[in-house]
């Protein structure tokens, strides 16, 4: 009896996997992300991602703090304003 149940579960268990994997695929893409509120959390989004990581709240038209993969912060500044906030942002 569960020879004619096998195929049907098998069908069944890759329909639903196709349907889960890339879910949480895009879950753990949505979780590194290029710019964190603080030196604290961007290290650690940077670490865990393997990839840099900008530190919102030290971002100023000159400057800005960048959490690198290997756990150290970067300081990034020019003479001239690299950025200029526009309209509501």
């Amino acid at each position: 009896m569960w020879r004619r149940f096998l195929p049907a579960c098998l069908v069944a268990g890759l329909v639903v996997g196709e349907l889960v994997v890339p879910a949480l695929a895009s879950v753990a893409i949505a979780a590194c992300g290029d710019l964190a509120g603080s030196e604290s959390a961007a290290v650690e989004l940077a670490v865990s991602c393997g990839r840099p990581v900008m530190v919102d709240s030290s971002r100023t038209e000159f400057s800005q703090v960048v959490a690198q993969p290997d756990g150290h912060l970067r300081l990034e500044a020019a003479v001239v304003p690299q950025r200029a906030r526009r309209g509501a942002g």
